[in-house]
């Protein structure tokens, strides 16, 4: 099972995706991290979640928190 932090940390990257990720002052306000410590954090969750103890939901959300972080990664090497 993913912590409710957890949960709503990539439930947050996820909605501003649309939207080049959050500005540094709402990562603050939100999380009180700075950017560079949400883009780690993103990274250990999606790297850490073992899927056979997700829900279903959670799968899902998982695996599109991976996409994302792979997609950012690509976008910083660019």
């Amino acid at each position: 099972m993913m912590d409710r932090f957890d949960r709503e940390i990539l439930e947050f990257l996820l909605a501003w995706a649309p939207y080049g990720g959050p500005p540094a002052e709402e990562v603050l306000a939100e999380f009180g991290l700075s950017a560079d410590q949400l883009d780690e954090r993103l990274h250990r969750i999606v790297s850490t979640q073992r899927t056979s103890r997700l829900s279903a939901d959670e799968r899902q959300l998982a695996l599109r928190a991976a996409n994302l972080e792979l997609a950012l990664e690509i976008a910083r090497r660019a």
